[in-house]
């Protein structure tokens, strides 16, 4: 069987015209608001409810640990900056540059010391 080009387009344009209708088909039913079934109610338990709100607390997480004790004193420099952006790996460097392009100040903090493009002559705390 040989296909030539024109039977090939005709060919994909008939499958893609029939994906596309095949979505519009589970639309159709729910087309005006008499056809939408009925989920019922939903009941809430208000003991479970008031058992949950009664666990909060306003202290924070276990897994946070102690704050660290740093008095302003401390601090040997503040840096204003637009955005901040922890760690080099290839999502911070990508959001860093993309916030260089659009006029804003950046900061990246990385944790490991400074990553080899550092070469390129940006700070890199």
């Amino acid at each position: 069987m040989s296909v030539d080009r024109r039977s090939f387009l005709r060919g994909s344009v008939l499958a893609a015209g029939s994906v596309a209708s095949a979505g519009m088909i589970g639309t159709a039913a729910f087309a005006d608001e008499t056809n939408v079934p009925s989920w019922g109610t939903v009941e809430v338990d208000e003991e479970a409810v008031a058992a949950v709100d009664a666990e909060k607390s306003t202290e924070p997480p276990s897994w946070l640990g102690t704050p660290p004790d740093i008095a302003i004193e401390d601090c040997v420099e503040t840096i204003e900056t637009d955005v901040v952006v922890v760690g080099s790996a290839l999502a911070g460097v990508i959001s860093a540059y993309s916030a260089i392009q659009n006029g804003a100040q950046v900061i990246m903090i990385e944790r490991n010391g400074a990553p080899p493009y550092q070469r390129l002559g940006h700070r890199v705390l």
